[in-house]
Order: structure tokens, then sequence, then C-alpha cells
């Protein structure tokens, strides 16, 4: 069997595989609420191996996403370099054709992102067991704008609820939690068998 051909990708794809990866978007978060903040610091705060953070850094800084913001003295006379979020920091959304090529390169990213969230997750809840953790799994036959009508009805209702919980609020009593939503079809069609 031959190797699946690879899609070729826009720049505005590149920046989206940058910003969309979940490692990426918890370093993004933490350097917007504490400020410029070395390599060092990032890896100790997500439980993340240095030359993992340096590596998202490394990308972060190739998409326009976080920039150097200076140097400081760090431990045993190393020299840290800070690095920051760009003055303006926005939530990129993107539109594409219906099954075009970018639009199966943005649902893998978005898959991508799925699956990196149940990793990070699965590993905490094995490892803590008294984490508050929810799964919730429904199956139903639905048209897709019955479907795209449930989607808005339940991302409004977890956006609002995200307004009113924001990262930054610190409580004895709360931590930072990932609210995903999915729609998955569960039978492909003729065209779309798979392998």
């Amino acid at each position: 069997m031959s190797p699946r051909p690879r899609l070729n990708e826009t720049s505005e794809m590149k920046r989206a595989r940058i910003y969309l990866h979940p490692l990426r978007r918890k370093v993004m978060d933490y350097l917007e609420k504490e400020g410029p903040s070395p390599q060092t610091e990032i890896a100790r705060a997500l439980d993340m191996a240095p030359a993992s953070a340096s590596f998202h850094l490394r990308q972060l800084s190739r998409g326009g996403f976080a920039r150097s913001a200076g140097t400081r003295p760090g431990p045993k006379g190393i020299v840290e370099r800070l690095f920051k979020l760009p003055a303006r920091r926005k939530d990129m959304g993107f539109r594409t054709p219906h099954g075009s090529t970018e639009d199966r390169l943005m649902r893998k990213v978005a898959l991508d992102e799925v699956i990196e969230t149940h990793r990070v997750g699965s590993r905490i809840i094995l490892r803590e067991p008294t984490r508050y953790f929810a799964l919730a799994s429904y199956e139903a036959m639905a048209s897709a704008s019955e479907l795209r009508q449930l989607n808005r009805a339940l991302r409004g209702a977890l956006a609002e609820f995200a307004r009113g919980h924001p990262i930054r609020r610190v409580g004895k009593d709360t931590e930072p939690c990932r609210i995903q939503l999915g729609f998955y079809p569960q039978h492909p069609t003729e065209k779309g068998a798979l392998p």
C-alpha cells in the first residue's frame, strides 16, 4: 500500500496548526496569565519537559503567537530568555470550503487537539483519582441541520459558562479544565467507507 500523499499547507494553515495545538494553547494561556516567563518556568508549571517547552515556544514564535521579552539572570549564572505574547492576542477563526483540502486539514488539526486533551486528561485522572472528571456519550439519529442547531445551542451555553469562569479566576476550590464538544458520525457512507 502506497503512503497517503501529504496535503499541501498554505501559510495560513501552518499558522492554524501551530495555534491549535493543545500544548501551545496552554503555553499561550500561561503567558497571558503570568506575563513574560522563561521556558523553565513554563515547563514546570505545565508539567512539560524543558525541551518540549522550548520546541513549542519556537513554534509559537515562528507563527507570530509569542515573542522574545528580553533576558534575566537564572540559576547558576545562566541567562534565561523570556517569552511573552504579542501586544494583541487574537483567537483565529477559520472558514474553509466543506470537503476542501483545507477543510480536511482543519478537521485533522481539530481531532489531534481532542486526542491530546484526552491523553493529558487520562494521565491526570489515573494518577490523581480524587480529581473531578466527567464523560458522557450519547447516540442519536439526526439530520445535519438538527445537529447544527444543537451545536449552536450547546456552544452558546458552554461559552456563557466559560465567560463566567475565566481561567484567571483563582479560588481554593477552582482549577483549570477543558470542556470539549464533539459530534462524530458512526457509520461511513459508501463513498467514505473505512479501509
